[in-house]
């Protein structure tokens, strides 16, 4: 069985707006440490390069005594993608322990819509030294059969024979 082509592209992403709301008050009664602190983030992002578009984010995430310590997240992106035109999610996870850090960025099944139907792949997050974020998304196209016909019929795979 041959594994399917594993395209990448690149590019950088700007945050265009950030907004975080506390999600639990360290002095609640039955609160865990109160140097641990749990919050929810909305944000924005446009992306450049090889991907072009832009996303909203929904984080929950952990901070103890206010250094990153885990996130988890979900994306919702749209744009263009080697010339097709869709929307796809992308799913978070993060861990920070020090210098140890874990960050697992992948598309979630199922969710590529329009002409990035089929879409699977992981994306990788690069934070320069100045402050400014650089990606390298490796993807590909679900070759499971159905899948193909689906996305250019604009057809669900159910639909598929």
């Amino acid at each position: 069985m041959n594994d399917p082509a594993l395209f990448i592209a690149t590019g950088t992403f700007s945050v265009d707006s950030w907004k975080d709301e506390p999600v639990a008050d360290p002095a609640e009664a039955g609160a865990t440490d109160p140097a641990t602190r749990i919050g929810w983030v909305q944000l924005s992002k446009s992306f450049q390069g090889d991907f072009e578009g832009h996303s909203t984010v929904d984080m929950l995430s952990v901070m103890v005594t206010d250094e990153p310590a885990g996130y988890v997240a979900i994306e919702r992106v749209s744009g263009t993608l080697a010339g097709r035109t869709g929307s796809f999610v992308l799913q978070h996870t993060a861990t920070a322990d020090g210098e140890a850090k874990a960050l697992r960025i992948e598309v979630v099944p199922r969710t590529g819509s329009g002409d990035l139907f089929g879409l699977r792949g992981d994306f990788e997050i690069i934070r320069q030294d100045d402050g400014s974020h650089t990606y390298s998304f490796a993807y590909r196209w679900d070759p499971t059969p159905g899948l193909v016909g689906a996305a250019a019929s604009g057809a669900d795979a159910s639909d598929q024979e």
